[in-house]
């Protein structure tokens, strides 16, 4: 691509009917989807001069005092129901390449800001997506994937809210679909992981890289799963999930299909530390380099510092001053490619990284490393930590405070007998409560601590019916081998059942299709099933496991680990029943 060369416009999507904000009916459910649209519209429909219009008790509340998984919950529905919108524009358009470019953008931002809605690992999403020339519904499962540690010193550090994840995104169906990795960036001050994400920004370093070098395991493993499949992953994410996009992409981008970073700081620049993963340069040798885009919005500050890979490339987004939001912040947050008045034009990489060499200098290493070192973290690492304290532990800190005072005026006061007695029936309590949490710190230390299920991914938080994986079905289709090898592991390896069930009634049918499913002739016969969303995927799991331990693989204890977990993924979404047939 050539600088100045206009690479995406002309194309109109509207992530809803109407960019007008919608009046709240006085029900609460229904308002967090009306709220949630609202929003929606700011970001993806252009700027609106009457946004205070959002600023509720509720909404404020929210966003800075404590997460509201009732409007989150509103979110992923209108999320879906912008993708419907999206798709239903896409469906039968004919694109040139500059619109097409435009839509692959916009979707791909879309997908950026989807983690902000706290996306449940118990619903799924209907994405559009081009495949073979045509556009398609994707139905996805959602996989969190941690990115903070879970035990070790640094761990000490983070709270439950403190947790931050990426989102796989894992087609449950179609075969010929990518799959998605997202990244999330930084979130407002209730959302998940703020302190966290913060923290990663600040600190010395490509933005995120603390966050990549402690989860890049998890996110190699899931990627490595989706490729051993014959699928390369796409990757978006939007300013510190740019960033985390970035990161990977110099480590793994080998198994990418594209990468997509919306206002995202580049690369920094070491002095004494240089990431240590970076294999770039292996990958454009070996012309093994996936297609990486990093779109700078307007006047958006964060993107103008730090270095971009030479082929990587780098887009201006240059929307209409009508829709276009009023200042740097603005610029940042909202999603300019939905218009089709919106120019995406190509810049030079290496001009962009000369022009931005003496500012990386003053804000991204000095300025960026005194707000750091002199502000977040002695308020990250002493202040937090000590009001999380106080907070957390309200009768031990009061007992504590009663302590001090007591032995500092009331002791000294009393005869030696009683403040003897006084002192020790205080401390021995005392004592105990702080040397449990000694041992706790010990133990969290040395990594014997039990990594906890996040609250913020719990199966009894509020679902959308209609994006539940276990309330509503799909049909697809198995080999007999498939069911063979399902059934196999599943009664036999890890519940230590016979293949066959008994004899009866209730399991006629199923004992019916197991008998003719272990006749290796039958292997490549296919039967229809129909079962809830989330027992189709964790079947479509299981057998890929099998794939990949081989055919001797029931005696490999490793296996049964990965089966049990994968049933444990499976059954604590599950409601107390669940419907399987065989159509």
């Amino acid at each position: 691509m050539r600088k100045g060369e206009i690479f995406a416009t002309g194309l109109t999507l509207n992530f809803f009917d109407s960019p007008d904000f919608e009046k709240e009916n006085g029900d609460s459910r229904e308002d967090s989807v009306i709220i949630a649209r609202n929003a929606l519209r700011i970001l993806m429909m252009g700027w609106h001069d009457n946004w205070k219009d959002l600023a509720s008790k509720r909404v404020l509340k929210a966003i800075f005092v404590k997460r509201d998984h009732e409007l989150t919950r509103g979110m992923r529905l209108a999320f879906q129901q912008g993708f419907d919108s999206i798709f239903d524009q896409l469906q039968d358009s004919d694109l040139n390449e500059q619109q097409l470019n435009q839509a692959q953008l916009f979707i791909s931002n879309c997908l950026s800001l989807l983690p902000f809605s706290d996306p449940n690992p118990y619903e799924s999403f209907i994405i559009p997506q081009l495949i073979e020339g045509q556009w398609r519904k994707v139905e996805y499962k959602i996989t969190p994937i941690e990115l903070t540690p879970t035990k070790g010193f640094s761990k000490l550090l983070i709270d439950e809210y403190d947790r931050v994840f990426a989102y796989g995104l894992t087609p449950l169906i179609d075969t010929e679909a990518e799959p998605h990795l997202i990244f999330m960036g930084t979130t407002y001050p209730a959302g998940q992981g703020f302190s966290t994400q913060v923290d990663t920004d600040l600190a010395l370093g490509t933005p995120g890289s603390f966050l990549y070098e402690h989860g890049r395991k998890k996110i190699i493993e899931w990627v490595t799963q989706q490729y051993r499949l014959g699928k390369k992953t796409h990757v978006c994410g939007t300013s510190l999930g740019g960033s985390l996009s970035l990161l990977s992409d110099t480590e793994i981008g080998n198994m990418f299909s594209r990468v997509d970073a919306v206002n995202s700081p580049g690369e920094y620049e070491p002095w004494l530390y240089k990431f240590p993963y970076d294999h770039w340069d292996e990958f454009v040798q070996r012309e093994e380099d996936p297609p990486t885009y990093v779109q700078k919005q307007g006047n958006d500050l964060v993107s103008r510092h730090g270095k971009w890979k030479k082929e990587w490339h780098i887009l201006q987004v240059n929307p209409p001053e009508s829709i276009r939001g009023p200042n740097v912040l603005t610029d940042h947050a909202l999603m300019y490619t939905g218009f089709a008045e919106t120019e995406v034009v190509v810049v030079d990489t290496e001009e962009d990284n000369e022009e931005r060499r003496s500012r990386d200098f003053w804000s991204y290493t000095l300025l960026r490393g005194l707000s750091y070192y002199f502000g977040y973290l002695p308020y990250r690492v002493a202040i937090l930590p000590m009001l999380r304290f106080v907070l957390n532990n309200k009768l031990a800190t009061a007992l504590t405070l009663l302590f001090v005072l007591a032995s500092i005026f009331l002791l000294p006061a009393l005869s030696t007998a009683v403040a003897t007695v006084l002192f020790t029936a205080a401390l021995i309590p005392l004592t105990i409560f702080y040397a449990l949490k000694v041992y706790e710190s010990i133990k969290i230390v040395l990594g014997w601590n039990e990594v906890t299920q996040p609250a913020c991914h719990s199966p009894n938080l509020p679902r959308n019916e209609e994006l539940d994986l276990y309330a509503n079905e799909v049909s697809t289709s198995f080999t007999y081998k498939e069911i063979r090898e399902y059934y196999e592991a599943k009664r036999c390896t890890l519940k230590g059942k016979e293949f066959l069930p008994e004899e009866n009634e209730k399991n006629q049918e199923k004992r019916e299709m197991l008998s003719y499913s272990s006749d290796p002739s039958h292997d490549d016969e296919r039967v229809d099933f129909r079962a809830s969303k989330a027992k189709i995927f964790s079947m479509k799991q299981t057998i890929q496991l099998l794939g990949r331990f081989g055919l001797q693989a029931s005696a490999n204890p490793s296996l049964k680990t990965a089966l049990q977990e994968e049933y444990d993924a499976y059954k604590v979404g599950k409601p107390e029943k669940s419907s399987l047939s065989f159509v």
